[in-house]
């Protein structure tokens, strides 16, 4: 009974531990994630403040056209409708900026006002293993999956324990004895007993504390062998939206430059009076959006990346 007693424990903190390597480790998560959240925030501005400035530029070529009889008023008029639109979108990017630091504070813990971030928003590079390796080192060295393992060794030896009952107990008693008249004689004697206990009847009770311990075994199995679903369901997940968000990345970036040469040329067009604002300004409009599509594939990379280290076990 003690010895099953000390395997319970034994595998009770061990168990312990493996969870606190798994909480740390979705911490660090959780930091990274709010981190690449506050990079999207400032990027966002960024591309927002950019695109205002060039509808800054447009506005003002509207008007000299105007000025000079070459547009009418009306490309002057929808120019400012989509300054407008730009502004209040800059409005809401800034009101993101200033959510996701407070978010970041709140993850580290801290009360700075605010934060300095130097790191750039880069894609994700790294070499990408193959899904089924991935999936058997997740199997290996998750803590939580090592956890569950030692919930069902805990199991046992609490299964081992509470049929010790129906076993006899040994204990052993040592008596010592010294019996004397006076001070300049004495009378000493040493026993030593060895008690057997064995209880014949409980009322039950062991029986219904091992029926009890009984289920516990097959419930930390099967815990067990849902969680290495869940374990294979995460690995997967935050894998499919790497690749994803790698060729987004691709895709994104290209839409850029296409997006860049298409407003180069009808700004140029427009100016020579063969094109329409509405052209300019819906070219406008795709530059921003394909920048925004662009930010948004380079952090979602970067956060699946570690999401994907954490699902296989490993420090974000």
């Amino acid at each position: 009974c003690v010895s099953a007693r000390l395997g319970q424990a034994k595998a009770a903190a061990e168990a312990s531990d493996e969870l606190t390597k798994r909480t740390e480790q979705q911490t660090v998560l959780g930091t990274i994630e709010a981190y690449y959240q506050a990079l999207l925030a400032e990027g966002n501005l960024k591309v927002v403040d950019k695109a205002l400035e060039s509808a800054r530029a447009q506005l003002a070529r509207s008007r000299d056209l105007y000025e000079r009889g070459l547009a009418v008023r009306a490309d002057y008029l929808r120019t400012q409708v989509l300054m407008g639109s730009f502004e209040r979108e800059r409005i809401e990017a800034e009101n993101g900026v200033t959510l996701s630091y407070s978010g970041l504070r709140h993850v580290l813990g801290v009360d700075e006002s605010r934060f300095e971030l130097t790191d750039r928003v880069n894609e994700d590079t790294a070499a990408l293993e193959d899904l089924t390796v991935l999936k058997a080192r997740a199997k290996e060295q998750r803590p939580d999956l090592k956890a569950a393992i030692k919930d069902i060794e805990r199991s046992k030896e609490s299964l081992r324990a509470a049929r010790a009952g129906y076993y006899p107990s040994l204990g052993l008693v040592t008596q010592y004895e010294s019996n004397t008249g006076n001070f300049n004689s004495s009378g000493e004697n040493f026993a030593v007993f060895v008690t057997a206990k064995w209880n014949l009847f409980s009322g039950l009770a062991t029986q219904e504390k091992v029926a009890q311990e009984q289920a516990l075994p097959q419930r930390s199995r099967l815990l067990h062998e849902d969680l290495l679903q869940v374990a294979d369901l995460e690995v997967e997940r935050a894998y499919r939206g790497l690749v994803t968000s790698r060729k987004e990345v691709a895709v994104a970036r290209e839409n850029v430059t296409q997006a860049q040469e298409a407003l180069r040329m009808r700004s140029d067009r427009y100016a020579a009076g063969l094109a329409r604002i509405t052209d300019v300004l819906d070219d406008e409009t795709a530059l921003k959006k394909a920048e925004q599509d662009l930010l948004l594939a380079q952090v979602n990379s970067q956060v699946f990346r570690a999401r994907l280290k954490l699902a296989t076990g490993e420090r974000p």
